[in-house]
């Protein structure tokens, strides 16, 4: 596996070097002979996750185009699904139909430059973890106000210490299979509320000295 996926790094760099641009993924399956099913199992961050092992930038054009591509495509299909809807039912359907496949555009869309771009994560988990997991997002909210802690530089300090593509590594490695995004974020955020550092400011919060030992050892 690993030394698979160092010969795909060492390819983008190389072509990188001599071509001056990051290749297509097509010109990664056709050097290697595989097809993109394979490619993902070993990059499951897809080009951002390859571009960034290899120390490459990320082609942000291809992003955009992607982008563009996805918004004209979810446009022309409301239009088409208005304009073939029968009665008002229809419509109404149809039109909520088609923002919940908008709204699932936008999150793949931030997923991706997440994955490609750590400090991109915030904007993340601000539209994702409200909605996922509301109660987990309230507790954060509510302690990164009472310990003055900024809640982008803490997030950004989490997927440092734990990149996703280690995650992903670990849990293949568990027999846990591929994890997606949205649950190493709930990971990281909830090994961070577990940790001795967190509950210990809590406690101080909470308790006075003389009681704060004996309730440290009841946990």
């Amino acid at each position: 596996m690993e030394d698979f996926k160092g010969e795909v790094i060492k390819f983008v760099k190389e072509f990188n070097a001599s071509k001056g641009r990051v290749p297509f993924i097509s010109e990664i399956l056709h050097g290697f002979k595989i097809n993109r099913v394979k490619l993902y199992k070993y990059f499951p961050g897809k080009m951002a996750e390859i571009c960034r092992l290899a120390g490459v930038s990320v082609p942000e054009d291809r992003l955009r185009r992607v982008r563009s591509a996805l918004n004209a495509q979810a446009k022309k299909r409301n239009v088409e699904q208005l304009e073939s809807g029968k009665g008002v039912e229809d419509k109404i359907f149809r039109e909520f139909d088609a923002s919940i496949k908008d709204y699932k555009t936008k999150i793949r869309i931030l997923e991706a430059e997440a994955i490609a771009d750590p400090s991109k994560t915030p904007e993340y988990i601000r539209e994702v973890i409200p909605r996922l997991d509301p109660d987990l997002w309230k507790s954060l909210k509510r302690t990164c106000k009472v310990f003055r802690i900024d809640l982008d530089e803490l997030i950004i300090k989490l997927v440092s210490e734990i990149p996703y593509a280690e995650y992903v590594k670990t849990s293949i490695i568990r027999g846990e299979g591929s994890p997606n995004f949205k649950k190493y974020i709930q990971y990281l955020l909830n090994k961070w509320f577990e940790s001795y550092d967190v509950r210990s400011n809590i406690i101080d919060a909470m308790f006075p000295p003389h009681k704060k030992i004996s309730y440290l050892r009841l946990l």
